[in-house]
Parts: C-alpha cells; sequence; structure tokens
C-alpha cells in the first residue's frame, strides 16, 4: 500500500514534493524494519536529499530523515556514515530546539549506539548518561523514556564488566516500567 501511495504521490506532486518525501521517508523506514536494507537505503537517501533541497540543511523534518538515514547505515554496520548522520541531527536538535529537549535526548543515544558499537565505551556512557539527565528533567524521573534511557546505560555497564553500576539503574527502569505498565507486561 506505501509503494502505491508513493507512485500515486509521485503523479500528483512531483519526484521532489515534500510529500513524496515524507512518503519516501515511510515507506523507507517500513524496509528498514523488514530487513531491506537495499531498498530502504535508497529510498530514505532520497527523501533526505528532497528534505534538505526543500526545507533546508537545518530543519527539524531533514533531522528527522538524516537520523533515519543513519540507523539503516548503523544496522549494517556503516558506523563512520551513520554516526556522521546522528552527530548532524544532534547539532540541528540542539539548535533549534535546546540542548535540554527530549529529542536531543533521542539523538545523543543514536550517537552513543555507534560509540558503543566501535567500542567507545567511555564517550557512550557519557552520552547516555546526559541522555538520561535530558529525560529526567524534561519528562520527569519516572517516565518510561527515562527508564529506556537508565536501560541502555545500564546495559552498556553490564557488557563493560560493570555489573555493580548496571543492577540499580535496571532496576530503577524495572519499577518506572512496573509502575506505568503492571507488573505482567511483557517490557
Amino acid at each position: 500500500y506505501l509503494q502505491r501511495a508513493l507512485t500515486i504521490q509521485e503523479r500528483a506532486s512531483g519526484p521532489d514534493h515534500l510529500d513524496t518525501a515524507r512518503m519516501l521517508g515511510r515507506l523507507g523506514v517500513l524496509y528498514y524494519n523488514m530487513g531491506h536494507w537495499a531498498k530502504a537505503e535508497s529510498l530514505l537517501q532520497r527523501a533526505a536529499r528532497i528534505m534538505e533541497a526543500q526545507l533546508g540543511a537545518e530543519h527539524p523534518e531533514t533531522a528527522d530523515a538524516l537520523d533515519n538515514l543513519g540507523a539503516a547505515y548503523g544496522d549494517r554496520g556503516a558506523y563512520p556514515k551513520a554516526e556522521a548522520l546522528h552527530q548532524r541531527t544532534l547539532h540541528i536538535r540542539q539548535k533549534i530546539l535546546g540542548s535540554e529537549h527530549p529529542d536531543v535526548a533521542y539523538s545523543l543515544l543514536n550517537v552513543a549506539r555507534i560509540q558503543v558499537a566501535t567500542g567507545a565505551y567511555s564517550a557512550a556512557a557519557e552520552l547516555q548518561q546526559r541522555a538520561l539527565a535530558i529525560r529526567e528533567k524534561a519528562l520527569g524521573p519516572n517516565h518510561r523514556l527515562v527508564a529506556f534511557a537508565l536501560s541502555e546505560l545500564a546495559n552498556l555497564y553490564r557488557n563493560t564488566g560493570e555489573p555493580a553500576k548496571a543492577a540499580p539503574l535496571l532496576q530503577r527502569a524495572v519499577a518506572i516500567r512496573e509502575a506505568a505498565q503492571g507488573p505482567e507486561h511483557p517490557s
């Protein structure tokens, strides 16, 4: 259905229209989630190019498109490309939204994932701690995204041989999830 919608959108608005780029992004994310990396990469690259051309290099939608492309590169092991895109997204979001916005925390976690994948654990921990602090301040200490950030940092500590640092973070994440979703929820 998305492919059909993209075809209709391109005919109606043209290949370089913002609505076409948005549809390309949706379809690219779908292919990404399905594991069809080459299709996803091509669509996400095209969406990012159109967004940048139509909206500018520092627009929030351009940042979203770059972020999606960075995620696709990261999952394929193209870490330098992924990190460059996630860093660029982080810069855009900090400039537009301010350094304490929850979307900045999301970008910090994306950069941290690449740092973990490349073995830069200390740098990743700093980014994850900063993301956690932003989320706690912006969303409150018991928000589900705080639990996610706690889990990310705890997993880093656990995987780098620091279980004493990981355990209290995981306990806190579980407590947040239990309070929000109930003790029988799969999370």
